[in-house]
């Protein structure tokens, strides 16, 4: 356990932010769980529109450090592609 008062104050900070992050990363597979199970059933209009809202996210994540850019990029790149093959089958 810390003993001086800025990095006792340090882990509170730190455990507030891990808690915000998780949380954020947690709605974000939730979405990319809903968009891919709208792909598998078919429902093309509703996985247009999860597209945009998963985007969205990623970007708003990527934003605010809690993904790394790359990371967003390469998740709205599958998305996209997903999206695509959907539609073409």
């Amino acid at each position: 356990m810390a003993n001086i008062k800025s990095a006792i104050k340090r882990i509170g900070t730190s455990r507030e932010a891990a808690k915000r992050n998780k949380s954020a990363k947690s709605e974000l597979a939730t979405l990319l769980k809903k968009f891919k199970s709208a792909i598998e059933n078919k429902e093309m209009n509703l996985a247009a529109e999860l597209k945009n809202v998963v985007f969205s996210k990623l970007d708003s994540l990527a934003g605010d450090n809690i993904i790394h850019a790359n990371k967003a990029a390469r998740e709205k790149a599958r998305v996209s592609k997903m999206l695509d093959n959907a539609n073409k089958a």
